[in-house]
């Protein structure tokens, strides 16, 4: 069954190689830098929800989620699944093959370090326009900052 493995060519590089099953080099990239997405939701009142769109890239995987307030941060596949997803309460598992990628919850102006990543995804289209839902826990406006790499 053929594979493909890849492999840091070191740590200061950032270069990738990847191997096929034979041990054939296939080819070598650069390792995507980490970039920065924000969204900014309207004045809300606490635990009302707003579903908007972030510009991530088609592929991506999140590695830190920031936000200005105490907040729950929500990213989809489609944006079907995000309208399905508004009314799910905190800590309720999502339904299998619901479309949900990530369900953050911060507790205040935190970073969040993800480790491992989140790897996700538009479904929709090829479009790097993703789905998302940002609820308050207190009023107000809440800025998200997502630190993600291209994928």
């Amino acid at each position: 069954m053929p594979y493909t493995v890849t492999a840091r060519v070191s740590a200061d590089s950032g270069n990738l190689v990847k191997f096929g099953t034979d041990g054939g080099l296939f080819a070598a990239a650069a390792a995507s830098a980490l970039s920065t997405a924000t969204y900014t939701t309207a004045t809300l009142s606490a635990g009302a929800s707003e579903q908007g769109t972030i510009t991530l890239a088609w592929g991506y995987r999140i590695v830190t989620v920031q936000t200005s307030a105490p907040a729950r941060v929500r990213l989809y596949t489609t944006a079907a699944a995000r309208g399905a997803d508004v009314s799910r309460a905190v800590g309720i598992d999502p339904g299998y093959n619901a479309g949900v990628v990530m369900d953050a919850l911060t507790t205040g102006t935190t970073t969040l370090m993800l480790t491992p990543e989140i790897t996700g995804h538009n479904l929709d289209s090829s479009s790097a326009v993703i789905p998302l839902t940002v609820t308050p826990t207190g009023a107000g406006s809440v800025t998200v900052t997502l630190g993600y790499l291209a994928v």
